[in-house]
């Protein structure tokens, strides 16, 4: 949260990113998968890994020139020392609503029902189910 803040992401860019990273690691975006969607929506299909990396490594700005080198060197120790963003003290200024019974994607019946995925499909995550979420503990291990 540190460097995107830095690098001059807006925090309303990034206040759902905490929810998205526990619930990919409960397995959300693997339940139903592969799915067909990008051939849907791009006419094509999806790249591989490697390839979408090779593409990557190849842009000028991901070179490793001194130069590049020595500015990501810079970036990366000032980091540690720039605030961060507080996602919670931001949802409290937009008073955003939050659901007495908040449930991540995979342990949704209404989730699962809409994505058509079978209640035999288990979480990734073993007991994830389990895993109490209150307003006031929601987000705050990315706090630093």
């Amino acid at each position: 949260m540190k460097a995107a803040r830095r690098i001059g992401y807006p925090i309303d860019a990034l206040n759902g990113v905490r929810y998205y990273i526990d619930d990919h690691k409960r397995g959300a975006f693997e339940l139903g998968a592969p799915t067909t969607d990008v051939l849907d929506v791009a006419g094509r299909p999806a790249e591989d890994l490697e390839a979408i990396a090779h593409r990557y490594a190849a842009l000028l700005r991901n070179q490793r020139p001194f130069g590049n080198w020595l500015r990501e060197f810079t970036q990366f120790m000032i980091a540690p020392l720039s605030p961060g963003f507080n996602l919670d003290r931001y949802d409290r200024q937009l008073r955003c609503p939050f659901p007495s019974d908040p449930q991540f994607a995979p342990d949704s019946k209404v989730w699962r029902h809409e994505h058509a995925i079978s209640d035999a499909a288990k979480p990734a995550v073993p007991g994830s189910d389990k895993v109490p979420i209150t307003a006031t503990s929601r987000g705050q291990w990315l706090e630093f």
